[in-house]
């Protein structure tokens, strides 16, 4: 009975780490929600979008992710929504209406906190002290004309990803094409990656809207991003 005993733990240290139920670089398992960064808990630091042209100042800190320049709106706040939330009521966004502070910081004086020029972007970095890195596994996105508490259309647009992982390896840029389905709540495009491991820097940016419409005007939206994060 002690020698199974034994062979058991032998089996799961091996499979999780030293440390039993630790995960170590070459493991990673998912917990639920836990790893689903849905911009919707009330204690989250990301600046909640209100009824004015700013959000408060906030680190755009959601869960154990940073995500730079970001704010959340509650979509039921808004006569007509841009986008659809996957998990209501909130959607995340960065753009010209309802952004955080290093936002708009970017946009009036050029500083260097994570997006650097006026095409909306965020840059999804771990927070110090809670994660190493975390493995980038889909988002849903979207964009919109606006993020205030009126009327918003839906923008075609495309959007790249690329980021780096722990070793200094850049990703292949990945595109989003993002087309609506209406011409307002239109349903945001889900997007997986496959090899996106322990990484340590994600970048989304628009790059094109289809329309005409400058990608310095618009908004980028995204809800339910999906992460597996990493602790050693």
């Amino acid at each position: 009975m002690a020698k199974n005993a034994l062979l058991v733990s032998l089996f799961l240290a091996n499979a999780w780490g030293s440390v039993i139920g630790e995960r170590t670089t070459s493991t990673c398992r998912t917990e639920g929600t836990d790893s689903i960064a849905k911009f919707d808990t009330a204690n989250s630091l990301i600046g909640q979008l209100l009824p004015v042209f700013f959000a408060p100042a906030g680190t755009g800190t959601y869960g154990e992710l940073r995500y730079s320049g970001a704010s959340k709106v509650d979509n039921e706040d808004v006569v007509a929504p841009a986008v659809n939330a996957i998990s209501d009521p909130n959607v995340a966004v960065i753009g010209t209406i309802g952004t955080s502070l290093d936002f708009l910081l970017n946009r009036v004086f050029g500083t260097t906190v994570g997006i650097a020029n006026l095409n909306p972007a965020t840059t999804i970095t771990p927070v110090a002290g809670k994660v190493k890195s975390f493995d980038f596994k889909s988002v849903w996105v979207g964009c919109g004309t606006t993020a205030a508490q009126a009327a918003s259309l839906s923008l075609p647009c495309t959007v790249t990803v690329t980021g780096t992982d722990v070793r200094g390896n850049a990703k292949s840029t990945e595109t989003i094409s993002f087309g609506p389905d209406q011409l307002y709540n239109s349903t945001l495009a889900l997007r997986e990656f496959k090899g996106w491991d322990e990484m340590v820097r994600v970048r989304m940016a628009v790059v094109a809207v289809d329309i005409g419409v400058p990608a310095s005007a618009t908004n980028l939206f995204f809800d339910d991003l999906t992460y597996c994060p990493r602790y050693v």
